[in-house]
């Protein structure tokens, strides 16, 4: 995001910020009109392990779904293993929808192989089984950041990507 210093000096509220759990995109929000810039500035999690990999993922997907709902929802066109789960279900003896499922899954592991590959971290052989539970899991877990449930970020309990008296100020703001 690109905006001016005066900009940020003007119109940045620090409590809001502070207040915000998706603070980039309330930065934004103040700040508009902002840009993207050409500079990329890349983070990385401090997650571990599958376990904190997965807190960390649902946790961005729930923020996600919270500030831009509709965008959220268009990702349903880039998880068709929602769709073949969804034909074998309707029609479980049906050997097609389970070829597909598979096919796809086979094709999220390749891709997540391969992506992992450039992006300098291998993933080991044993690791495939994960990759497996993690195409299958994918959109059950897209379609469970629907439901009613908080993210917890640094020893708080978040029910929407702001603080409760933080919401107040948004509502007038």
């Amino acid at each position: 995001m690109l905006f001016a210093r005066k900009d940020f000096e003007r119109k940045a509220d620090w409590n809001r910020l502070g207040a915000s759990l998706a603070d980039d995109f309330i930065l934004g929000q103040m700040l508009r009109p902002v840009r993207i810039g050409t500079l990329t500035l890349a983070t990385a999690t401090a997650a571990t392990g599958w376990k904190e990999s997965l807190a960390h993922t649902l946790r961005c997907w729930k923020t996600i779904r919270w500030c831009r709902p509709l965008g959220f929802a268009a990702q349903l066109l880039i998880l068709p293993i929602l769709g073949w789960m969804a034909a074998i279900l309707l029609r479980p003896g049906d050997p097609f929808g389970w070829a597909g499922l598979f096919v796809t899954a086979q094709a999220d592991v390749l891709f997540a192989r391969s992506l992992c590959r450039k992006a300098g971290c291998p993933l080991p052989l044993r690791h495939l089984p994960l990759l497996e539970a993690w195409s299958l899991l994918r959109g059950p877990l897209w379609l469970s950041c629907w439901l009613p449930w908080p993210v917890s970020w640094r020893q708080q309990t978040w029910w929407s990507p702001y603080l409760e008296a933080d919401r107040v100020i948004l509502a007038e703001g």
